[in-house]
């Protein structure tokens, strides 16, 4: 069997130029009919209802970008697609289209059959239990490549020879699906609150400001089920020189990723997911636009800045964002601030160190033959390594601040930080219990003085250059009562 890679342009790892395989003579005994491709070009009800979906393509595709519910299943491995790649450069199509052939036959075929099987068979009628978080849809599951072209087409037909399943494409693959998302989010930021012709058009967001660690995050989380987006936690960063987060656990998505994520979860904010569940499969029209249009719903985001760590905006949001229908203002005061800076970067993310610091050493024992569990001494160790990288981590990003806080400003920073971790070290341990009594007093000094000397300078120079409504101001608690007061979508009926 020929394993045809068509319809598709392929840019080469290493340093190959970008190759474009084509085979337009050749076809498949099967060919979908009109009911199959209209269900799987319906990109809404896939991708807000978190069908599971297996992405063919070759893994460093995959990792830079896909689908939040897919899992890379391929049909070519990254060096695999690089030789196939080659061999056209090199003798021309027929020499591709063999060497394909070669590669992908017997053992390795069968290794890659089981995947794809298994997965068919985990959900076979769409049930993405484990897949998206425990919930179970009714739709089925789809695959696919780049285009939907014939690697999407190969597999499809390997399954259905394999298992008499013949388990649907999405229609133009992942292009055509992160084509739709970035023309929503266009659409959505270049709209009005008066616009009624879709959902996206007639929604009005609001930005959710307040100085640093006035619990932003803590007021978006609270308002899941009122239309808020959690922009940081798409990002997995907290959004300051302190955001990142340690290990495995704290890399940021690719930025595609980031931008599919975000509008996936504008669009369910924007259907009501969370105020009327989690159901998709009645709120979308036969061509795929929303059910409910026209029912003015709200969004809330965080205030963020043009970049959270390494990934940057969507422009369209950002602009959406610089031209919101209003702000509400999160008022604290100084100590209740520096008390969610200590829980957040001090406590939390130390014992987000320590884990990370424990996880690596049971992953060498295993690997390694170095026997079960940690002993006392091993955990002893590993909060003591973890508690250095916190430390050092810290100094880092005071560090990365030097410029803007001055010399003799950031030189006093340092001297204190640096001594509230020995103090802790020294006289009260690494204070991981969560408990803010069992760390330095030293560290309230610290972060007071750089919520005061800099990061509320900042925040009141770029306040002041905002030109948007003050819908409401106070405390976090007042800020959440007054968006859930004045809520009034849930008077609207889904339709």
């Amino acid at each position: 069997r020929l394993i045809i890679l068509a319809h598709f342009h392929y840019t080469w790892i290493a340093s190959s130029p970008p190759i474009t395989i084509t085979a337009s003579a050749l076809s498949f005994t099967t060919t979908p009919s009109h009911d199959e491709t209209t269900a799987t070009s319906n990109y809404r009800k896939i991708l807000l209802s978190g069908t599971p979906m297996m992405d063919v393509r070759s893994p460093i595709e995959y990792q830079k970008g896909s689908i939040q519910h897919a899992l890379n299943l391929p049909l070519l491995s990254d060096d695999e697609r690089h030789l196939v790649g080659c061999a056209y450069k090199k003798e021309g199509e027929d020499a591709a289209i063999e060497l394909g052939n070669k590669l992908v036959r017997g053992g390795v075929k069968k290794e890659r059959m089981k995947l794809w099987v298994d997965f068919c068979r985990r959900y076979p009628n769409g049930s993405s239990d484990g897949c998206d978080g425990g919930k179970r849809q009714e739709q089925g599951g789809y695959l696919f490549c780049f285009r939907g072209g014939l690697r999407s087409q190969t597999v499809q037909r390997w399954i259905e020879e394999e298992i008499g399943i013949r388990y649907p494409i999405v229609t133009g693959g992942y292009k055509a699906m992160r084509t739709f998302l970035l023309e929503e989010l266009d659409q959505w930021s270049s709209s009005s609150t008066s616009s009624t012709s879709s959902s996206l058009l007639s929604s009005s967001l609001v930005v959710v400001c307040g100085k640093t660690g006035s619990g932003k995050t803590r007021v978006i989380n609270d308002l899941k089920e009122y239309g808020s987006i959690d922009l940081e936690g798409l990002a997995n960063h907290r959004g300051s020189a302190f955001g990142n987060l340690p290990g495995d656990a704290g890399r940021q998505p690719s930025q595609s990723d980031f931008e599919n994520s975000v509008v996936v979860d504008l669009l369910r904010a924007l259907e009501g997911e969370g105020r009327y569940g989690s159901d998709h499969s009645d709120r979308t029209t036969p061509d795929g636009s929303a059910a409910g249009a026209g029912l003015g719903r709200r969004i809330f985001m965080e205030d963020e800045g043009n970049r959270i760590g390494n990934l940057g905006l969507p422009v369209p949001l950002s602009v959406r964002m610089k031209a919101c229908d209003g702000v509400v203002v999160i008022d604290q005061t100084v100590e209740e601030r520096v008390d969610v800076i200590l829980q957040d970067y001090v406590l939390d993310l130390r014992r987000r160190f320590i884990e990370d610091v424990v996880r690596q050493q049971q992953q060498q024992q295993q690997h390694g033959g170095g026997g079960g569990g940690s002993t006392d001494h091993g955990s002893s160790s590993a909060e003591k390594i973890g508690f250095e990288l916190h430390r050092d981590y810290c100094l880092n990003a005071l560090g990365r601040i030097q410029k803007r806080l001055g010399g003799d400003r950031y030189e006093l920073l340092r001297e204190t930080m640096e001594a509230a971790f020995r103090e802790d070290i020294v006289t009260t341990g690494v204070g991981v219990d969560g408990d803010v009594s069992h760390i330095s007093p030293l560290h309230w000094v610290w972060i007071t003085s750089l919520l005061v000397d800099y990061y509320d300078k900042m925040y009141d120079y770029q306040f002041a250059q905002r030109d948007s409504k003050v819908l409401f101001q106070g405390d976090r608690n007042a800020v959440v009562e007054w968006a859930k007061a004045t809520d009034t979508s849930h008077n609207n009926n889904i339709l």
